[in-house]
């Protein structure tokens, strides 16, 4: 068997280190690289650089992809997992024990002498708690929006108010505005003369 390869690493030329690697796999009683040079004998060759590299055996053509990075979708993508988890996971808890061991109300009669409060109408015992300690009064945000709807109006009235009184300034001219500012009319009223008298007798007659 040690002839065999000594003849064939001759005719063939094959590198020794494929040679002690073909030695190992089929000769385990061969452990050491002197026995194996004794047996090759001085027919075989120095290793080869270029031959002597790793091969890849039944493998594809080696290519590297070049495409962006796709660490920040990954970040983003585990921290919006981690978050909406961290969130659902307590409240449907929350909810599937308070549905067994509470449970939804069931209609009763009204004990005389209490007045229900107004988040007692609600059956299920999540929507009392929102409706006690998170939500608003009824009965206020009802005013509220009385209020907002009040406001509204009396500005749309006052603005149809100051229209009617320009649109009559505008049509009889006899009116001062209730922004007027008073002041002395000395000079308009000379001024207003002087005009007529321009228009009578003439604007290039001295007078």
């Amino acid at each position: 068997m040690f002839t065999y390869f000594r003849d064939l690493s001759c005719v063939l030329r094959i590198p020794s280190m494929m040679l002690m690697r073909n030695l190992c796999t089929l000769q385990p009683k061969v452990k050491s690289i002197e026995s194996i040079n004794l047996v090759t004998g001085s027919c075989v060759r120095a290793p080869n650089p270029y031959m002597s590299s790793v091969l890849r055996h039944s493998s594809s053509k080696s290519n590297m992809v070049v495409k962006s990075s796709e660490f920040m979708n990954k970040k983003i993508f585990d921290s919006l997992h981690f978050f909406v988890m961290l969130g659902a996971v307590p409240c449907l808890m929350l909810v599937f024990f308070v549905n067994v061991f509470v449970g939804p109300a069931e209609l009763a009669d009204i004990p005389e002498g209490h007045e229900p409060r107004y988040w007692e109408y609600h059956r299920h015992p999540i929507t009392r708690f929102i409706a006690k300690h998170i939500l608003q009064h009824p009965q206020k945000v009802y005013e509220v929006a009385l209020g907002q709807i009040a406001d509204k109006q009396e500005q749309l009235e006052l603005v149809e108010e100051e229209r009617w009184f320009r649109r009559s300034q505008r049509i009889h001219g006899d009116y001062r505005g209730w922004y007027f500012i008073p002041s002395s009319p000395v000079g308009v009223v000379r001024g207003r003369k002087e005009q007529e008298l321009d228009q009578e007798i003439g604007e290039f007659v001295s007078r």
